[in-house]
C-alpha cells in the first residue's frame, strides 16, 4: 500500500468515516515477515509495544492527533503483546488491546484472521438477504454463555447441547450474553477462541437460527461520561471509526443476525437523565452509527436494548429516526409483572397498564422482552413472584406466557423461563435443570413449547405485529372483572382470532364475549387444559356466534373462561 493510500486511510478515521479501522488498528501480519501494531492513545506521551512478556519496542507517532504504529519483522502468530502507555501526567499503564482478534490471560494475541475459520453458512446469509423478519415470527432466547450448564466448557460443547435444545423447545433465535467480556472484537474466552464461536454461529445457521450478541455499553461509557449540559465538549470523530467498525467486524466476520446496543438513554441525554436535556452530539453519533452499519450489512438487525422515552427509535435515519430495527419494551415487561404480582382481586386497580402498553407496541417496532434485566436487580425467579400457593403460581404463569405469546411484538425469554426456573438467578449458579425430573415444570415447558408452536404456524400472531390493522380490543374497559379480550388479524384480515384472558380466580361458564366478526370458532389453546397441569375448564367442539350486540359489537358468543386462565379462538368458518 502506498503512501498516499495510508494517508487517506489515516484521514477517514480521524474524521469518522473509516468502517473498517480493524483493517488499520490492532496487529497484523504482514506475509509472513513480521506484524504490524496500530494504536489510537490521543493523550500519550509515547506508547510501546511489549512482545511475549518480554522486549519492549517504542512505536512512532504517525498522525497528530494521536494514532501510533508500529511494524516489526520478527513477530509470528500466536505470539502475545500488549502496549505500555506513558500518559501526561507522568504514568506508565499496561494495557491489551481492545482492536485484538484474540487473546490469552488478559492479553492480547497476533492473530490472521481472515485464514481462522471456513464458513459453510453462504447458503443461510444469501437467503437472509432476501428475507423479510417483520413478516415473520420472532422468539429469542436469551442465553448467558457462562452458566447455562456449569458442564459446558466450549463453545463446541455449547452447540452439540443448545442447538437441539431450541430446535425442540422451538426458538427461532439466540442472544448471547456476557459474550464481550475482553475487548469489542473478541468473545468470551472462557469457552474458546474466535474460530470456536464462529463454529458455533456456523452450527446455528445451519439450523437456521438466527444469533444475535450484546455490544456492551461499558464501550461508551469513556465517551459520554464527562458531557454534561455545562460542558458539552465535543465527541472526538475517531470514535465514530471505531464503533461503526466495531460492530461491522462482528458482522462480516462472526456472521451474526443481530447486535444490541443498551443503555442508549447515557448516550441520547446528558449523564443519561431526560431531566439533564437532550445530548444532541451524542443523537448525531447514535444516528451516524446506526446508518453506516445498516448501509453496510443492510440483513443485519440493530436492536435497542431498552424501553427509550424518544420518538421513532425504529424508524430510518433519513426518517428522523434512530436508526434501529427493533426496539425491547421492557416498560411493557415491567407493567405486565407489576400487574401479576399482584394479588388477582387487587389486579382491577391495574389493569389500565395493559391498555398504555399497546401505544408504545404501534409508535415502534417492538420485542416483548422476559429478559435478564428483569433479574439484574430482583434475583427471585419469576414463579415465586406469582400470588398464591404452588397451583395458583403455575396458574398465573401459564396465564403471564399466553399474553406474552399473543400480545403484538416479537418476542424474548430470558434462559429457564421456559421451564418455571425455581432457584433464584445468581451469576454463580447454572440453571435448574433437575426440574425436568417434576411432572408440574413437564407440564409448564409442554405448555410453553405449544405456545410457541401455536405462534409460529398462527400467521396471525406474528404478521401484522406493528400495524394496528392487526389488533382489535374486545373489551378494554376491564377493571371490574379483570377480563380482558382482544382480537389478532393476519396481513389480509382472513385469519381470525380471539384472545380472553381470565386474570382472576373465578370461573365464567357462559361469559358474554363480544366480536366482530360472525361464524364458528374452535379452541385452540387453553391454558387450564389437563395437558398443561390444569383444572381442564375448557371448551369443547365449534361455539358459534349469535346475532345480538354486546359492547359495541354486532356479534355475541359464550364460553367457559377458566379461573386465571387464557383461551384462544381461532374462527372456522363465516
Amino acid at each position: 500500500m502506498d503512501r498516499d493510500s495510508i494517508d487517506h486511510i489515516i484521514t477517514k478515521f480521524h474524521n469518522g468515516t473509516l468502517s473498517d479501522a480493524y483493517n488499520l488498528l490492532g496487529s497484523h501480519l504482514v506475509s509472513n515477515e513480521g506484524a504490524t501494531f496500530c494504536v489510537y492513545e490521543k493523550d500519550a506521551l509515547q506508547v510501546s509495544v511489549i512482545i511475549n512478556g518480554e522486549c519492549v519496542y517504542p512505536m512512532n507517532k504517525i498522525s497528530d492527533e494521536g494514532l501510533w504504529f508500529l511494524y516489526l519483522p520478527n513477530v509470528k502468530e500466536y505470539d502475545i503483546y500488549e502496549y505500555l502507555v506513558s500518559t501526561k501526567d507522568n504514568k506508565e499503564v499496561i494495557k491489551s488491546d481492545s482492536f485484538a482478534f484474540s487473546t490469552s490471560n488478559h492479553k492480547s494475541v497476533v492473530l490472521d484472521i481472515d485464514r481462522c475459520y471456513l464458513w459453510n453458512d453462504e447458503d443461510y446469509l444469501n437467503k437472509r438477504k432476501i428475507g423479510n423478519i417483520t413478516n415473520e415470527p420472532m422468539i429469542i432466547y436469551e442465553l448467558d454463555i457462562t452458566n447455562w450448564k456449569r458442564s459446558i466448557k466450549s463453545y463446541q460443547e455449547l452447540a452439540n447441547d443448545i442447538i437441539p435444545y431450541l430446535i425442540e423447545q422451538g426458538f427461532t433465535d439466540i442472544e448471547l450474553r456476557l459474550l464481550l467480556n475482553q475487548g469489542m472484537l473478541l468473545p468470551n474466552p472462557l469457552l474458546g477462541d474466535g474460530k470456536d464461536l464462529m463454529y458455533f454461529i456456523d452450527k446455528c445457521h445451519e439450523h437456521n437460527i438466527r444469533v444475535f450478541i450484546d455490544f456492551p455499553f461499558t464501550f461508551f461509557e469513556n465517551v459520554f461520561e464527562d458531557i454534561t449540559k455545562e460542558n458539552p465538549k465535543s465527541i472526538n470523530d475517531e470514535y465514530l471509526s471505531i464503533f461503526i467498525s466495531a460492530l461491522s467486524f462482528w458482522c462480516k466476520y462472526y456472521h451474526v443476525d443481530g447486535i444490541r446496543l443498551n443503555n442508549l438513554s447515557n448516550i441520547i441525554y446528558y449523564q443519561g437523565d431526560i431531566s439533564h436535556g437532550i445530548n444532541l452530539q451524542g443523537l448525531k453519533f447514535l444516528r451516524t452509527l446506526t446508518d453506516q452499519v445498516a448501509t453496510l450489512f443492510p440483513d443485519v438487525l440493530l436492536i435497542a436494548g431498552e424501553t427509550i422515552d424518544f420518538p421513532n427509535v425504529t424508524s430510518k435515519v433519513c426518517d428522523h429516526g434512530l436508526g434501529f430495527h427493533y426496539q425491547w419494551d421492557n416498560s411493557w415487561m415491567k407493567d405486565i409483572l407489576e400487574f401479576f404480582e399482584e394479588e388477582p382481586l387487587f389486579r382491577k386497580y391495574l389493569s389500565h397498564q395493559i391498555n398504555l402498553s399497546l401505544m408504545r407496541t404501534f409508535s415502534q417496532k417492538t420485542i416483548i422482552s422476559l429478559t435478564h434485566t428483569m433479574f439484574s436487580i430482583r434475583k427471585t425467579a419469576l414463579i415465586k413472584r406469582m400470588p398464591g400457593d404452588m397451583t395458583e403460581r403455575f396458574q398465573n404463569l401459564r396465564l403471564l406466557m399466553g399474553l406474552i405469546f399473543t400480545y403484538p411484538g416479537k418476542k424474548l425469554i430470558y434462559m429457564g423461563n421456559e421451564f418455571a426456573q425455581m432457584n433464584d438467578y445468581y451469576m454463580s449458579n447454572e440453571l435448574d435443570w433437575y426440574l425436568y425430573k417434576y411432572s408440574s415444570h413437564v407440564l409448564f415447558n409442554h405448555y410453553v413449547k405449544t405456545l410457541i408452536k401455536l405462534y409460529r404456524e398462527e400467521k396471525a400472531l406474528y404478521e401484522s405485529d406493528h400495524l394496528k390493522s392487526g389488533f382489535i380490543w374486545i373489551d378494554q374497559d376491564h377493571e371490574e372483572h379483570s377480563v380482558f379480550s382482544y382480537v389478532r388479524l393476519s396481513k389480509n384480515q382472513k385469519e381470525v382470532l380471539v384472545v380472553v384472558i381470565n386474570s382472576t380466580p373465578l370461573l365464567y361458564k357462559e361469559y358474554k364475549l363480544g366480536l366482530p366478526y360472525q361464524g364458528g370458532y374452535e379452541e385452540i389453546l387453553n391454558s387450564d387444559h389437563r395437558d398443561f397441569g390444569g383444572s381442564h375448564k375448557v371448551n369443547e367442539g365449534i361455539l358459534t356466534t349469535t346475532e345480538k350486540n354486546h359492547l359495541g359489537f354486532k356479534y355475541t358468543l359464550k364460553l367457559t373462561l377458566p379461573p386465571l386462565g387464557i383461551t384462544i379462538l381461532k374462527r372456522v368458518n363465516n
